[in-house]
């Protein structure tokens, strides 16, 4: 008999100490461990007598099962997630012989090259992906941005790694004060949002060079703004104004997209963090989504 306890204290402590780079939050930590809590009491109504006796199929029920059929996507992403966490700690800690939860995604993505290259017509029509830069493009946007020694060149080049680092929105760039750079060098800023909530946003240390140029040339400008970015003559970037450098960097590199404004570099960051191992949830959190659906669209991007 599978016996709870003896996994989730050490789950739990696991998740709260020095392992991460960007420390997960309580409530976070709690969400994971609640569902890993329904995943273990799931098993061992399934009758299992050992963990080694899961299996990919008995994971995968229990994430898409609903009350009524099958559970919500954001339910679904949820529960994966913690699953993920789960099978890292028990490899991490009990050298576990196998990983359930990418070996599900694995037989995910090949399902999805099978069905992509069946082709047809039916099922539900998809709804738009957000555009992203791919890392061939951000190397040739960041390139562009660093070209000329200039006041905007190397502002240009500091916004670029400030909004790819932050995933900002364009209002919240342009408002990032200099006060709070201990921060933004840490990786942990707080930042007022839509409907004028705040959120932390966490995200791994971010490259400095390109700012301390930026900062170096900014002191010598004839300027009392608190803001991090200014205008070529010293007044606080406008979110139109950093539409505009944005547009213009990107037709300068030949890069071309639906979206050519700073939130292409918002969606791009949210998709460079699930590709470097940035749980859901924290994503979510970083973005201020309200949905974690909403977040859940960057996955089919990786």
């Amino acid at each position: 008999m599978i016996h709870p306890e003896s996994y989730l204290s050490d789950f739990q402590k696991w998740l709260s100490g020095p392992n991460f780079e960007i420390p997960y939050s309580s409530a976070s930590i709690k969400g994971y461990v609640a569902n890993v809590r329904r995943f273990l009491d799931y098993i061992d109504s399934e009758g299992l007598e050992e963990m080694e006796d899961i299996s990919v199929g008995l994971v995968k029920r229990w994430i898409v099962q609903g009350k009524s059929g099958i559970a919500p996507v954001s339910t679904q992403m949820v529960r994966y997630s913690a699953i993920r966490l789960f099978f890292d700690w028990l490899q991490y800690a009990h050298r576990f012989p196998f990983h359930p939860a990418q070996a599900l995604q694995e037989e995910k993505r090949q399902n999805r090259q099978v069905g992509g290259r069946r082709g047809g017509r039916g099922g539900n029509q998809q709804k738009r992906l957000p555009p992203v830069l791919d890392r061939e493009e951000i190397d040739r946007l960041r390139i562009e941005a660093k070209r000329h020694e200039t006041i905007a060149g190397y502002r240009d080049a500091a916004l670029v790694d400030f909004l790819l680092s932050t995933a900002l929105r364009a209002q919240e760039a342009v408002t990032f004060r200099l006060a709070d750079l201990n921060g933004y060098y840490t990786g942990r800023i707080r930042v007022i949002g839509k409907g004028n909530k705040e959120r932390l946003v966490r995200f791994p240390p971010p490259p400095k060079d390109s700012l301390e140029l930026w900062l170096y040339v900014r002191k010598r400008m004839p300027s009392t703004a608190d803001t991090l970015f200014l205008s070529d003559q010293g007044k606080p970037l406008s979110a139109a104004m950093l539409y505009m450098v944005i547009r213009r960097l990107l037709e300068r590199t030949g890069i071309h997209k639906p979206q050519a404004g700073p939130h292409l570099l918002r969606h791009t960051a949210a998709s460079l963090w699930l590709a470097e191992g940035m749980d859901l949830r924290r994503v979510q959190e970083n973005m201020g989504h309200s949905s974690i659906v909403v977040t859940s669209r960057y996955l089919h991007l990786l």
